[in-house]
């Protein structure tokens, strides 16, 4: 992996837990870009945690220091901001000499937490702990819900595996460990509670195995190589896939959480990144401008409708990428995927789905397993609407969530329509479409507004526009004009105000 800076540890605890050839060429893990504002996936860098900092000086140096015992910290720092690194032989060590599953108790009242509080590469590696030891954990659990998710799924114990022996001695006399490691994790036996994104409503907790967390990992010597860029949270779904993919074909993870579209255009140049899974709304932020990014080879778009017009701009940013916009939801996991607009269902999952009332319905064995008690005989309503474009073979598009659609004196809205027809305004960067309530018509349609700097429009000038284009219930009663749109921590727009 040439293209990405070669790391050595100076930690004397890890070296004397693996010598040079435990985990081939101490391969990076993990890096982190502190930019204008700091480090900004990790806000709130404890002590003894990995940090970054910028040198006054004009010239880069990567320097490596202990904070503790048995933490090593790596620090790039550089005169216009930092980048901080970790290798496979940090994430190995820090996992398995965690004391938290070390003194683990044979069985524990309160599940086991993932904290969003901690720094990345800790929760990480404390993700890596959990599954190898098979333990139940949920992601990032509100303290005041502890109640709450005990009865929300049932029994639920921290069982450390007694069978598998992650001791320090057997680490010493394990040299394929780094080899094992897709295979442990793929095997683990925990529960995961991941938060539903919450883009309509208050989230809701969903609980899976690892058959419907990894159904759409694939490992193969092609992915070797890969360099994937970090859009999504790991606390949330599609984080989890990407964190998956990755570990699981030994790749390495550059987080882009929190970055101006700026400095996200800057680390996929500087680190080559490959592969980047992201939201529609997230991808519009990278489509501005001129700027081409050639290594980027797989994109994969999701968690929102995808208009065609934004995969034309897309390609011109990413010309040597393929395309794969995917549907997946935190109940059902990764389920189709296509380079379109539209989903092909395969013949084997024809049978285990639905359309009723132009909603889409998944047979139990497709969702998770806490959701399983809430099928209607044995199907579980999705939510979201869908179109049958064909029926042989079976073509779907997917139109919006239910819960998405403004209901206007009776009429529903479709808020991704009239997004489409504000998008196709010359001007217009971006827009979110939202209903808000009111106690004549039951909703109003609104509308904020990113434009171009060179550009300046009324709010008569957009209902003009669309005059055109919508009927007169789909043109937002309210609009404004905003310099950012905001979204939920899984990259969504909300829907509500």
């Amino acid at each position: 992996m040439d293209r990405i800076p070669k790391i050595k540890s100076s930690c004397k605890s890890c070296e004397s837990m693996f010598d040079s050839n435990d985990l081939a060429d101490n391969r990076p893990f993990l890096v982190e870009i502190a930019g204008r504002s700091g480090l900004h996936s990790n806000p709130s860098v404890g002590a003894g945690a990995l940090r970054v900092e910028e040198e006054e000086t004009g010239a880069s140096a990567l320097r490596v220091e202990e904070e503790k015992p048995g933490a090593s910290a790596l620090r790039l720092m550089g005169a216009t901001g930092g980048t901080l690194s970790a290798t496979y032989k940090d994430l190995i060590y820090r996992s398995v000499a965690n004391p938290s599953f070390r003194d683990a108790p044979d069985c524990s009242e309160t599940p086991s937490v993932v904290s969003c509080n901690q720094p990345l590469f800790d929760r990480l590696a404390d993700i890596v702990s959990r599954l190898c030891h098979h333990l139940d954990f949920n992601l990032d659990r509100p303290a005041t819900r502890s109640q709450e998710l005990r009865e929300a799924s049932g029994e639920w114990r921290e069982k450390p595996c007694n069978s598998l022996d992650l001791s320090r001695s057997s680490l010493l006399a394990t040299r394929d460990f780094l080899d094992r490691l897709p295979s442990m994790i793929l095997n683990s036996r925990s529960k995961i509670g991941i938060a539903s994104s919450g883009t309509t409503g208050k989230p809701k907790w969903v609980y899976h195995r690892m058959d419907t967390l990894a159904r759409s990992v694939i490992i193969s010597p092609n992915h070797r190589d890969d360099v994937w860029g970090l859009a999504y949270s790991p606390d949330r779904f599609a984080g989890m896939q990407v964190f998956l993919q990755a570990i699981c074909n030994l790749n390495t993870i550059v987080s882009l959480l929190g970055l101006p579209p700026d400095e996200i255009h800057a680390a996929i140049e500087a680190y080559s990144i490959t592969r980047l899974s992201a939201t529609p709304t997230w991808f519009r932020l990278l489509v501005n401008g001129t700027m081409k990014h050639e290594t980027v080879r797989s994109i994969t778009v999701g968690g929102e409708v995808c208009h065609p017009s934004l995969m034309t701009e897309m390609q011109r940013v990413f010309p040597n990428a393929k395309f794969r916009n995917i549907y997946a939801s935190t109940e059902a996991g990764s389920l189709f995927h296509s380079d379109a607009d539209t989903f092909i269902v395969t013949e084997d999952r024809k049978g285990l789905l639905r359309v009723e009332d132009g909603q889409l319905w998944l047979h139990e064995t497709l969702i998770a397993e806490s959701l399983r008690g809430n099928c209607v005989d044995a199907f579980f309503p999705t939510g979201d609407e869908v179109e049958i474009v064909r029926e042989s073979p079976l073509t779907l598009r997917v139109l919006a969530r239910r819960s998405d659609w403004i209901n206007v004196g009776g009429v529903k809205v479709n808020p991704h329509a009239v997004e489409d027809a504000l998008l196709q305004i010359v001007g217009i960067r971006e827009a979110r479409v939202f209903a808000q309530k009111n106690s004549v018509v039951g909703n109003l349609v609104c509308a904020e507004i990113v434009l171009d700097k060179e550009v300046q429009y009324t709010v008569t000038d957009i209902r003009r526009s669309l005059s055109s284009q919508l009927d007169n219930y789909s043109i937002p009663r309210i609009i404004q004009f905003v310099d950012k749109i905001g979204t939920s921590p899984s990259g969504k727009k909300g829907r509500t105000v």
